[in-house]
């Protein structure tokens, strides 16, 4: 299958691996973009039975991702408030399919991945983290969104299931606080916290083990049964 060049979005494919990257200037004008041209390979890959893992990292050396689902939010008087509710349940229905893609997914989180970055990372088969540049913060307590009973279900569908602890809510969504690497490996919010040369190459030799083996369908197939909304954290140790 063909992947068409992207203005927010690099779609690299390699043995049976999606390399994903987002572009080295997000911004807040480009978030609607950015939303539908990730809609795009999502639907692609829902079909791509070539594929076998799905990595997503950025090529902007400080931010992960700054454009998916921002324009559903606005900021007054320092809070978020759900400015666009049809954007906001678009991004929500792309995260869901993105956790039950048929590939294992991966985030390789090398910076800021605050609100929808932050989202998407948890919407992960499994996210692995930079020490010293990887920050993390939930959206839903920022918004005014999480009145809602579906965001509160979403909230309880990511955290619990990336989380597998019930404190997991408490400590860090309703936290509205920045956390590092480490913080999230403790927390089970994260498989891996490494050092910043540690990244690539084992991100590539996980995903190249994976993709080689029928590891990745058991692990897609597992994610999806132990969190209907495909957020549980894989182990890929």
């Amino acid at each position: 299958m063909r992947y068409q060049k992207l203005a927010t979005l690099d779609v690299q494919i390699d043995d049976a691996i999606a390399w994903i990257s987002f572009s080295d200037a997000p911004t807040e004008h480009s978030s609607e973009l950015a939303l539908e041209e990730l809609t795009t390979v999502v639907q692609q890959l829902e079909l791509d039975v070539t594929i076998s893992v799905v990595v997503f990292q950025s090529r902007h050396p400080d931010i992960f991702n700054a454009q998916i689902g921002g324009s559903s939010c606005q900021q007054l008087d320092g809070k978020f408030n759900v400015r666009n509710e049809y954007a906001y349940q678009d991004f929500k229905a792309l995260l869901t399919r993105i956790g039950q893609l048929p590939q294992v997914t991966i985030a390789r989180v090398e910076g800021i991945a605050r609100y929808g970055g932050h989202e998407l990372a948890m919407a992960c088969d499994s996210c692995i983290a930079a020490r010293g540049k990887a920050r993390f913060m939930p959206m839903e307590t920022a918004m005014a969104g999480l009145q809602q009973s579906d965001a509160r279900d979403s909230l309880a569908s990511i955290y619990f299931g990336a989380f597998g602890r019930d404190y997991g809510v408490g400590q860090v969504a309703l936290g509205n606080r920045d956390y590092g690497a480490d913080q999230a490996e403790y927390l089970g919010m994260v498989q891996r916290a490494l050092d910043p040369h540690e990244m690539g190459p084992y991100v590539e030799e996980t995903a190249t083990r994976m993709a080689q083996s029928h590891s990745a369908k058991v692990a897609s197939m597992l994610s999806h049964v132990i969190s209907p909304a495909g957020a549980a954290a894989v182990s890929l140790a």
